[in-house]
């Protein structure tokens, strides 16, 4: 909508603020609904928000300087149009009925 219609730049922003708090809240409980205990939810945990964190750290600043490149707003969004496509495959991966294989007991101590 920002892409096409910028005269809609209000619905757009607030589409975009819905869907990028439903998608925080699916990955976060994707990531407990995955594992099959405790140590590997805290791993896939670790991982994934470690990756997550990072990326949505950097993306404002990177969107800016292409902003800045380009001197148009049409780069920018077509990166988060494409960005925002490629998420809604992964989570139709990611929201399949699925559970993550047990961790391999090899290394960690036992509980004996």
């Amino acid at each position: 909508m920002l892409l096409f219609f910028p005269s809609m730049s209000w619905p757009a922003v607030i589409l975009i603020g819905l869907g990028g708090g439903s998608c925080l809240v699916l990955a976060l409980s994707f990531q407990g609904q995955r594992a099959p205990d405790a140590d590997s939810a805290a791993s896939l945990a670790g991982m994934a928000q470690t990756v997550g964190y990072l990326l949505a750290a950097s993306a404002p600043l990177a969107l800016g300087v292409l902003r800045d490149a380009t001197g148009s707003w049409f780069a920018p969004l077509s990166v988060m149009t494409v960005l925002a496509l490629v998420q809604a495959l992964i989570g139709m991966k990611a929201g399949r009925d699925r559970q993550l294989a047990q961790a391999a007991d090899a290394g960690r101590p036992s509980e004996a």
